[in-house]
C-alpha cells in the first residue's frame, strides 16, 4: 500500500468517478484504476460496486475509506509540522569582549 494509492482511492470516493478524480488530480484514468486494482488485490477485497457511470463503496470500501482518510490526515499534519520545524530560524549570537562592548557598543546593547 502506497500513499499515492490512498490519495487516488479517497479522490474516487469523493467524486464517485474515476474520470472526475483523474481530472482533479491531473493524472490519467488508468493510473487511478490500476492503483485501486492493486489495493483490491493486496487486501483481497472489493472496494467499489461498479455500475456503468457510477462507483459506490462496498461495506469493506467504507471501512477502508475511513481508515485511509485518517491516515492521509495524519500524514499531512505530520509533514506540515516537520516542515515548520525545518523553517524555524535560529537566533544570531554575536560575541563581543566585555571591554569592547562598554566602549564601542553601549547604545546597541541598551536597545536590546
Amino acid at each position: 500500500m502506497k500513499i499515492i494509492q490512498l490519495e487516488y482511492f479517497c479522490a474516487v470516493c469523493r467524486y464517485h468517478s474515476i474520470t472526475q478524480a483523474a481530472q482533479k488530480l491531473y493524472v490519467t484514468q488508468p493510473a487511478i484504476s490500476n492503483a485501486i486494482k492493486e489495493l483490491e488485490k493486496e487486501f483481497s477485497i472489493s472496494l467499489f460496486a461498479r455500475t456503468k457511470n457510477h462507483m459506490s463503496l462496498t461495506k469493506e470500501g467504507e471501512i477502508f475509506y475511513q481508515k485511509a482518510s485518517k491516515l492521509l490526515d495524519t500524514i499531512n499534519q505530520t509533514s506540515s509540522e516537520l516542515y515548520d520545524l525545518g523553517r524555524q530560524v535560529s537566533p544570531i549570537r554575536i560575541g563581543i569582549p566585555p571591554l569592547l562592548s562598554t566602549v564601542f557598543y553601549p547604545d546597541m546593547l541598551i536597545s536590546f
